[in-house]
């Protein structure tokens, strides 16, 4: 009978370090993740230290250190790229999470003051789900290639993605008549005036040139030819 206790309780143990794994793993490859998309110069800490978190009692002195070198992190990355933020993000709820479960796993062992550790991890719980989806969202955003963009010259603002060109968004306006007069011929629809040009002389010699154009030389031909002065091969 006690060995098939002791199996049991083997069993159960191996159960809940699995789903503990489980947990854990995804939750790990979201921080390191989050550090990867920070540029190498903005990083307070390497990528792969996040697993770190996953030794025992050390793990707890360790997420004081990963909260704080991701919210580091992502301020400096955030200064960089002009995107407005909240001074180091991610900073107080991460704090909080890892000290309440300092407090929670250390009460909870604790004779009388265990359900108190128990209410505290449950807290923790919640908390920690929290940390995890705000952390994602930031992966997401610095992922993205997201950039801010403001031209002091003309007050304008820009928000885009990858490679930030902010001419690219100066564009004219073709239906903008006061920029396309300065720019057309006057009678050169649909830009300038609106007006079909005047009909011209037949025997104005730069007939057949560009309209308007009167120094165009007359088409070679026979100067005695009556069609001299009709289209090119008409």
């Amino acid at each position: 009978m006690s060995i098939i206790r002791d199996e049991e309780f083997l069993m159960i143990g191996f159960l809940v370090l699995v789903i503990a794994l489980g947990i854990a793993i995804p939750y790990l490859l979201t921080l390191q993740r989050t550090l990867e998309a920070v540029s190498p110069e903005n990083r307070r800490m390497q990528p792969g230290m996040v697993w770190l978190l996953l030794v025992p009692l050390f793990g707890y002195v360790w997420s004081f250190m990963v909260v704080t070198a991701i919210a580091d992190s992502l301020d400096l990355e955030y200064r960089k790229r002009n995107i407005p933020r909240d001074p180091r993000p991610t900073y107080t709820l991460g704090i909080t999470m890892a000290v309440l479960s300092v407090c929670g796993g250390v009460l909870i062992y604790i004779p009388f003051l265990n359900l108190i550790g128990l209410l505290i991890g449950l807290v923790n719980l919640v908390l920690w789900i929290i940390y995890w989806v705000q952390v994602a969202e930031h992966k997401n955003t610095l992922r993205s290639g997201a950039f801010y963009y403001q031209n002091q010259q003309y007050g304008q603002q820009y928000t885009g993605y990858q490679n930030p060109n902010p001419q690219s968004n100066q564009q004219y306006n073709p239906y903008n008549q006061t920029y396309n007069q300065q720019n057309y011929p006057p009678n050169y629809p649909p830009y300038g005036n609106q007006n079909p040009p005047p009909p011209q002389d037949p025997n104005d010699p730069g007939r057949w040139g560009p309209p308007g154009d009167t120094n165009a030389p007359p088409p070679p031909g026979n100067p005695n030819d009556p069609n001299r002065w009709g289209p090119p091969g008409g």
